[in-house]
């Protein structure tokens, strides 16, 4: 069967879908919050706002971006650690500092703990590497993969690749030798419960621009 770990992705062209992240308020809107409570002062209030403001700009990025890479559902990535998990499989940025600044801000939460301000400065520039590190999928992403890439037994070829992220799946198009341009009498199908899924999706996040 075609595997992405074989192909040339400098023979392949990516076609690409608009997509929209959460607005009213979105995590930039969420990150600037979080930076307006640290300019308007230090007190335990300030502090503690301004780490729950940069975490729910970092939830809400992270579960958009979640969404937009085939997860259909947030039933099962309600947590933190779930949504950097799945983020890890699609190939996409999850620092392993997340999940420490993450139960930081449990602490203080849970524990009615107030933050240092260092760490609320460190939460702060994390989420916005974050961003920064994902507002290329913000907007847009791949939907097709175009490519000519013959089986082992040169006999069918791997035509297109087509994503469908609103219901979480990847379709290969497969075309025969005597196959005519653009027919494709074979197709396989994944979705996000199986681990092939997330091997193309990590190949079209890495390798596209």
């Amino acid at each position: 069967m075609f595997d992405p770990d074989s192909i040339d992705p400098d023979y392949v062209s990516f076609m690409w879908s608009t997509y929209r992240c959460r607005e009213n308020p979105s995590a930039e809107d969420y990150l600037e919050y979080a930076r307006q409570d640290l300019i308007d002062g230090t007190a335990p209030r300030n502090l503690i706002n301004g780490l729950s403001n940069a975490k729910r700009a970092l939830h809400l990025r992270m579960e958009d971006v979640c969404l937009g890479f085939g997860a259909v559902s947030l039933n099962k990535l309600k947590n933190f650690h779930a949504l950097s998990e799945y983020l890890k499989k699609c190939g996409l940025p999850s620092l392993g500092v997340l999940e420490k600044l993450n139960k930081a801000r449990n602490e203080t939460e849970h524990d009615f703990a107030i933050p240092e301000l260092e760490m609320v400065e460190i939460y702060i520039d994390v989420a916005h590497l974050f961003l920064s590190a994902t507002d290329r999928w913000s907007v847009r992403h791949p939907c097709d993969i175009e490519t000519n890439d013959k089986n082992e037994t040169g006999d069918r070829n791997l035509r297109n690749v087509r994503f469908n992220w609103a219901k979480g799946t990847v379709e290969l198009q497969i075309s025969s030798i005597d196959s005519k341009a653009y027919e494709f009498p074979y197709s396989v199908t994944y979705t996000n419960k199986d681990s092939e899924f997330f091997k193309w999706v990590t190949f079209a996040t890495r390798h596209s621009t």
